[in-house]
């Protein structure tokens, strides 16, 4: 992946007009110029990041279109029972979050950040 082509920008180009590589990163990007990059919702027309796939694969669609079996890989719900709550506990700072705030226990860190 290539770099801005603004002079003196460093940052990764992600922008282009649709159908051309990205040559524009976020900061110097044009009106009419989209995210090139980064991976979309396999649904037809659907342009929402995806956040739900199957565990230890891509991500493939957004919360919309998630089908059965998907589970969220971005965002990890608590491991407590059937708790639908976001996880933000750890046991210890930098490890993976894998309780909710209201199931944390004692001496957990919130690894939010």
């Amino acid at each position: 992946m290539g770099k801005c082509v603004v002079n003196g920008c460093r940052n990764k180009a992600l922008y282009a007009k649709l159908g051309h590589k990205a040559k524009l990163c976020y900061n110097c990007t044009e009106p009419r110029y989209i995210d090139v990059v980064t991976r979309r919702c396999y649904a037809e027309n659907c342009d929402k990041l995806p956040t739900f796939g199957q565990l230890g694969e891509a991500k493939k669609r957004c919360p919309k279109h998630k089908i059965d079996g998907d589970d969220n890989i971005i965002y990890k719900q608590c491991e407590f029972g059937d708790c639908q709550e976001l996880s933000c506990f750890s046991g210890y700072r930098g490890h993976f979050k894998t309780r909710c705030s209201k199931h944390g226990e004692k001496g957990d860190v919130n690894v939010s950040g």
